[in-house]
């Protein structure tokens, strides 16, 4: 089978891997598309472009690197006449095209694939969990050029529904895929670098990592705080809301035992996962946010760190049966939670075991990949979601 990747911003190390995997299944002939400069994913308008370079790392598969006509926008046009080039000399039976079937460079693919006949199997990736109703035109659009998608993935099972309450139709095979995490170990030293920095050496540490905005449900963890008071928390993570929740964390006497790390880079997060003890996603649905995913609770997963989340959007679902859920926004269900895991190391230990085997099954880039080559595979059989 003879498939093509579109992904702009696809040069990333786990992006990378899961190329690698897919390569790696029998019969597969992978070509990928990036951009050869965009600004970073997402990034603001000041951002500098990242200019991806020919000679990065790959094995099994082939890059072709293409301009966009606005770097700016990653879900922009590419250039019409090198990316017509490039799919009439990939001829594959498969695009999949890692954006939204709204976006421009989706619809770009599409109306290529329909009327030059480059290919008759078009795959996208929602990545939100709303999805506007089909107005008129739009509706027509699909009648027409849609005839050549045959489906996509989104991310969780929240977008499925989204998209079939939207109208989409109905024969488009839509399966949900997580998004891929690597598996990382940490050096024992900078694990104790962590610790040392930050006073959680020796503490049952019950930690975050994420945007800090009110959203996030920081609040919530900080109330949760009070009746453990041997325990230490670490927030990692900058936003909007950093400074009130330093300031909540004086007025509610946890400051001795709050420790705000800031932001960190990728490179550093394995490091901040094996210095705590459990990882809180104690996020809050508002009309403006619903948890797409989390990608944070599958690293931890991949490092064996037990997880204890919310209910809000796609959590519990990401979480499945390898962590602990509680209802979002009741901060005494959470304090029991996490005093239940740090009066419990076998407890502890199990469920990082099952999130680590969990992580091998839906998480990691071999996961996305089979997954992946199975939806591309249904299209053929007739089989589908």
């Amino acid at each position: 089978m003879k498939i093509t990747i579109v992904c702009a911003y696809g040069l990333d190390p786990v992006d990378r891997a899961t190329f690698e995997a897919m390569a790696r299944i029998p019969g597969v002939e992978l070509t990928v598309i990036v951009a050869d400069e965009v600004y970073p994913f997402p990034g603001p308008p000041w951002a500098k472009l990242l200019k991806w370079s020919a000679d990065v790392p790959h094995e099994g598969y082939r890059i072709i690197h293409l301009p966009l006509k606005d770097p700016s926008y990653w879900a922009s046009e590419f250039a019409k006449s090198p990316l017509k080039q490039a799919l009439r000399k990939a001829h594959p039976d498969v695009i999949h095209v890692y954006e939204e079937p709204s976006t421009p460079q989706f619809r770009q693919i599409a109306r290529l694939c329909a009327y030059h006949r480059l290919c008759s199997r078009v795959f996208f990736w929602q990545s939100t969990n709303t999805a506007p109703p089909l107005g008129r035109h739009t509706k027509l659009w699909w009648a027409t050029v849609g005839r050549v998608i045959a489906g996509g993935n989104t991310v969780n099972s929240i977008a499925i529904r989204a998209m079939r309450n939207a109208g989409y139709p109905r024969r488009l095979r839509i399966e949900r895929t997580f998004r891929p995490c690597i598996a990382k170990t940490a050096d024992p030293d900078a694990v104790r670098r962590v610790r040392d920095t930050h006073g959680t050496a020796g503490k049952p540490t019950v930690g975050f990592i994420g945007r800090i905005i009110w959203d996030k449900g920081i609040s919530i963890l900080l109330a949760a705080l009070h009746g453990l008071p041997d325990a230490a928390a670490l927030i990692v993570g900058d936003g909007p809301f950093l400074s009130d929740a330093f300031l909540l964390a004086q007025a509610t006497g946890l400051s001795h035992r709050v420790r705000f790390a800031g932001g960190v880079s990728a490179r550093e997060v394995p490091a901040y996962l094996h210095s705590m003890d459990i990882l809180a996603v104690p996020s809050l649905t508002t009309p403006g946010m619903s948890e797409q995913f989390g990608r944070v609770i599958g690293e931890a997963m991949a490092c064996g760190i037990p997880v204890v989340g919310s209910d809000s959007g796609a959590i519990p679902e990401v979480i499945g049966e390898a962590g602990i859920i509680v209802p979002e926004g009741d901060f005494r269900a959470l304090h029991s939670a996490l005093q239940s895991l740090l009066s419990d190391p076998e407890q502890r230990q199990r469920i990082g075991r099952e999130g680590a085997q969990r992580w091998a099954r839906e998480f990691s880039p071999e996961a996305m990949a089979r997954k992946f080559h199975q939806l591309y595979e249904s299209s053929f059989s007739g089989h589908g979601a």
